[in-house]
């Protein structure tokens, strides 16, 4: 009884996070900044395991600040860099990198992990949705990183092929 408790007040905690679209406490930032405090976040907490997994950056987004809440955007990206790993099997990378012009920056997270099957990559980011063992996974850390990119102003595109990879495209509208 207690464990089928705790699991209903996470999920209800979880679907909290989902309609929260708070943008709260915006101040702007380098893109890049968010970017390395995620990336030694989760090197830091051993989810990125760097045994197994390179990291490579190509951030070209200096000098280009926008509007974010730190706290928000560096959970999406979290969220986004844990599906990448856990993708990997075996070794691989990770390659993130940035760009932007006139009325947009975008930033690509690109894996070398088993990818999506095409039949299944548009329901990837609806609520409870996964491919993962049920007891591991929640299947929600897609549409939070969804909700917190849309109130930044921003989307997120994934683009997959199987045995291939996944490349999650984020494109912050300036």
């Amino acid at each position: 009884i207690f464990q089928e408790s705790d699991k209903i007040n996470l999920k209800i905690e979880n679907l909290n996070r989902i309609s929260d679209n708070s943008t709260r406490e915006k101040e702007r930032t380098n893109l890049e900044e968010i970017v390395n405090i995620a990336i030694s976040e989760m090197i830091m907490n051993k989810v990125i395991d760097t045994s197994r997994i390179t990291v490579e950056k190509d951030l070209n987004t200096e000098g280009c600040y926008i509007a974010i809440n730190k706290a928000k955007l560096i959970e999406a990206l979290e969220n986004l860099i844990r599906n990448s790993c856990e993708a990997i099997e075996g070794s691989g990378t990770i390659s993130i990198s940035s760009f932007y012009n006139t009325d947009s920056i975008t930033l690509l997270i690109k894996d070398t992990g088993k990818g999506i099957k095409r039949e299944i990559v548009k329901s990837v980011m609806n609520p409870f949705f996964t491919t993962k063992e049920h007891r591991k996974a929640m299947g929600i850390g897609l549409t939070i990183a969804q909700k917190i990119i849309n109130s930044h102003n921003g989307k997120l595109i994934l683009e997959s092929e199987e045995n291939i990879g996944t490349t999650a495209r984020i494109i912050f509208y300036i």
